[in-house]
């Protein structure tokens, strides 16, 4: 049986491996949000003190706007947790270029 704590929410175990990210944002530099892209704001890793304080202020310092196109959402954590991307970076675009 998992604890609880006092206001009946399950803790979580350091051993879990936590992180947080944000869609959509401007992965071009354009200035604009395509609903496209996201990023990685706190990066997975196990759920010590450290980690869970980094994730509290990111959550905090969120402010709503728009929507969450989901499809994209779920591709860009996807390809974070396979060690990839799903926009291409100019230093790729360059290389394949020549």
């Amino acid at each position: 049986m998992r604890k609880k704590d006092v206001n009946g929410n399950y803790i979580l175990s350091s051993k879990n491996m936590i992180g947080l990210g944000n869609y959509s944002v401007d992965k071009t530099g354009s200035g604009s949000v395509n609903n496209k892209a996201g990023r990685i704001i706190v990066p997975a890793r196990e759920l010590d003190e450290n980690q869970r304080t980094l994730l509290i202020n990111a959550i905090r310092s969120f402010r709503a706007s728009g929507g969450t196109p989901a499809a994209n959402a779920y591709a860009e954590a996807g390809a974070y947790m396979m060690g990839t991307r799903t926009a291409e970076t100019e230093e790729k675009k360059l290389l394949t270029k020549y």
